[in-house]
Parts: structure tokens; C-alpha cells; sequence
């Protein structure tokens, strides 16, 4: 009579699997309620219209959390740090000629810098690049000549070191403000938000007036509106070096 052996697993290896198993669970049970609370507070601020979806954004601010690890991207901190020098290599290269541009290799790496932090908000451009090229319109006033003049003839000083310049930190002080402010959902997170920035920087300051036009009591010429604008560039980076 043949005897049949039954070889069973060892109670240590059922011991590991056991755990294994229970620690999965635990892995997805807190990464839901990890994206539930998240999703709760993007909802309950709502902080900006221009932002995707808080799934979207809880993906590519923690992308191991289905593992367990609630870091936030290190790609993201990396990204800001290198947006946040933005404002110093302006300074550093702007010209003596203010009808001159943003050197294309510069803009272009700019762009790209701006366009890769606002992918962790929002799928696709943030802003078009044709935008960042041409810069902001800066004429103040808004009564119909001017209007007409615009749309006929251009934008006066489009295309400029100032006029590009400007797009660009807009769009810095919006992205950052907006990641800074859901970033905060992270009890560890340490902000990397330029302050100086975000309160001295305030896009309509850098306008140029036209006398003939401009609705505002005081205005100002373009080279004024350059010289302004370096002067806040300057402070930006006294700040940066006394902090």
C-alpha cells in the first residue's frame, strides 16, 4: 500500500504571505482615503478655474501613493527651484536696448521650465507658447482709438525683453501661487513660494501710457516701464541673497 505525502507549506511562509497580502490592503485603503481627503479640500477652496481635475493633480503630485509613500514629486520640487531662479537670469541678461527680445534659446527654456510646473495642474500648455512670444499688450488705454490702433496696426511693443518678460512672470506667480496653496495639504510641505514675487508683482504696473489715450491720471513711457521693471527685478534678487 502506497502512502501519499501531502507537503504543506511551512507556518513562516503563510506568515509572510499573510502579511503581504494585509499590507496591500492597507496600501490601497489608505491611498483612497489619502485621495478622498485631497479631492475634498481642491474642491472646497477651489482655487483657480485653470486647474484639471483633483485626481489628475493628486496623481502627479504624489506618484507613489498607490505605494504607500505620500512624498510629494521630487520632479516638482526641482522644477519650482528652477522656476524660481527665473526671475535673476532675467535680470542678469536684460538688455541695454529695450526693443530687443528674450534670446529664443533663453525664452524657449523659460517656457518649457513654466509649462513643466503647470503640468502638475493641468494637462496639456498652461499657457499657448505663441502667447509667452509675443508677450503682454502694454497699452493702458481702453478707449476706442486705441482699440482700433491695436487691432490695425499690432500691439505696440509686443515682442519686447519687457512684454515677454511680464507674460512670464504672470505666469510664474500664478502657477506657483495655486500649487503652492494645494501643496499645503501635505503637513510636510515646506513652501517654496517667492513671496517677494507674489506681492510686488502686479502685471498692469509695467504698462506704458499713452497720453493721447490712457484713461489712467498718471503715465508712463516705455523706457519707464523697463526701468520699473528692472528696479523690481533687483529687489526680487536683494531679497533672494539676504534671505
Amino acid at each position: 500500500m502506497h502512502k501519499t505525502f501531502v507537503i504543506l507549506p511551512c507556518r513562516s511562509e503563510q506568515t509572510k504571505e499573510q502579511i503581504r497580502v494585509t499590507s496591500i490592503q492597507n496600501n490601497f485603503a489608505n491611498y483612497y482615503k489619502h485621495l478622498e481627503e485631497f479631492i475634498k479640500y481642491v474642491d472646497k477652496h477651489q482655487y483657480t478655474d485653470n486647474i484639471s481635475g483633483a485626481r489628475y493633480i493628486h496623481k502627479r503630485l504624489y506618484p507613489d501613493a498607490q505605494s504607500g509613500k505620500y512624498d510629494l514629486c521630487k520632479n516638482l520640487l526641482t522644477t519650482w527651484e528652477l522656476v524660481n531662479n527665473i526671475p535673476r537670469e532675467l535680470l542678469n541678461t536684460y538688455p541695454s536696448d529695450y526693443d530687443e527680445s528674450v534670446r529664443d534659446e533663453d525664452l524657449d527654456t523659460y517656457i518649457d521650465k513654466v509649462i513643466k510646473l503647470s503640468s502638475y495642474l493641468r494637462e496639456g500648455e498652461y499657457h499657448p507658447r505663441d502667447k509667452y512670444k509675443k508677450g503682454t499688450v502694454l497699452i493702458n488705454g481702453r478707449t476706442l482709438p486705441v482699440l482700433n490702433q491695436i487691432k490695425n496696426n499690432g500691439c505696440p511693443h509686443e515682442n519686447t525683453y519687457l512684454s515677454q518678460s511680464i507674460e512670464l512672470m504672470s505666469s510664474i506667480k500664478d502657477v506657483t501661487d495655486t500649487l503652492d496653496k494645494i501643496c499645503n495639504f501635505s503637513v510636510e510641505h515646506t513652501s517654496r513660494l517667492n513671496e517677494e514675487l507674489n506681492r510686488k508683482f502686479i502685471k498692469s504696473n509695467y504698462k506704458v501710457g499713452n497720453n493721447k489715450y490712457s484713461q489712467l491720471k498718471h503715465s508712463q513711457t516705455f523706457n519707464e516701464s523697463n526701468e520699473r521693471f528692472k528696479k523690481l527685478l533687483e529687489q526680487l534678487d536683494n531679497h533672494d541673497h539676504a534671505a
